[in-house]
């Protein structure tokens, strides 16, 4: 949509969303982790789906514009582009990226036999809270995949036209990002809460996808991106 000009990166989110109370954030902040959003909701577990998107609707905007990664801003997305197409996310995804790409595995929760990301929990339900609340209309997670149909999608973007641009900068001085995806380099590369994570190298025709539930036994998030971190360069020495 941004090659074709259908949407415009420093527009306002108003200008395609009038939901949003704040006409200051762009779709590039929203993108970049840039918006200045504060994410806090009070009382969030205990909202419904309408009562959730009302709060995020009029979530409160700061004026720090620095990089910070919360999941609203990729809702606020996902906010959008179902008022766009007046589909649900899990039909665009499966008419604009699913059937064309033939990723056949890949669809929201529940999944039987997928892996359980929590021990005690069953299989195919998404971990995220918000996102259990929101079901298909999830712009952040919910998301299940198979090694197959990922080794699919990095295919696509190492070769396809539409995915030329992703390897430049759109983000601000203090943090390097791509549209949606964390730029390091040669390397582009996204992350999930549980573990899973794939990072592309278009310049070299190189991918990686790793998967892991480990927010099974315990949920230790510094541990694991300390952690992560080392999987990341020692990937990326492998490669080299």
């Amino acid at each position: 949509m941004v090659n074709s000009g259908a949407l415009d990166l420093d527009q306002p989110l108003t200008a395609y969303y009038p939901d949003f109370h704040d006409s200051s954030v762009t779709l590039r902040q929203l993108l970049t982790h840039t918006s200045g959003i504060n994410p806090f909701i009070p009382n969030r577990d205990q909202l419904t789906a309408d009562q959730l998107k009302t709060a995020i609707n009029h979530i409160t905007v700061t004026k720090n514009k620095k990089f910070h990664y919360t999941d609203i801003n990729f809702l606020l997305l996902g906010f959008m582009l179902e008022k766009i197409y007046g589909q649900s996310l899990d039909q665009l995804f499966q008419e604009k990226i699913f059937e064309r790409f033939g990723m056949s595995e890949t669809s929201f929760g529940p999944v039987q036999e997928a892996v359980p990301t929590i021990k005690g929990v069953s299989d195919g339900l998404v971990h995220d809270p918000k996102a259990k609340v929101f079901g298909v209309h999830a712009g952040s997670a919910g998301l299940f995949s198979t090694i197959k149909d990922l080794e699919i999608f990095c295919q696509h973007y190492l070769q396809d036209d539409f995915a030329k641009k992703l390897w430049s900068n759109y983000g601000g001085p203090d943090k390097t990002r791509s549209i949606a995806w964390d730029l390091d380099g040669s390397w582009i590369s996204h992350t999930g809460y549980t573990g899973p994570f794939i990072m592309i190298n278009r310049k070299e025709q190189q991918a990686a996808i790793f998967l892991t539930n480990r927010t099974f036994e315990y949920d230790d998030r510094p541990l694991w991106i300390e952690k992560r971190r080392d999987i990341f360069e020692a990937i990326k020495k492998e490669m080299d």
